[in-house]
C-alpha cells in the first residue's frame, strides 16, 4: 500500500515537473487521452 501510493506521488511530481522529456513513457502516452496508465 505504501510504495502504491510512493508512486503515484511520485508520478504526479514528475507530470508537474515536465511531461516533455519522457514521451515514451506509458503514463506519458496516456495524458494525451486524458487518462493515466498504471501498472
Amino acid at each position: 500500500m505504501e510504495r502504491q501510493q510512493n508512486k503515484k506521488d511520485m508520478d504526479k511530481k514528475i507530470m508537474t515537473f515536465s511531461p516533455r522529456p519522457y514521451p515514451s513513457l506509458p503514463i506519458f502516452q496516456g495524458m494525451g487521452k486524458g487518462k493515466v496508465i498504471e501498472k
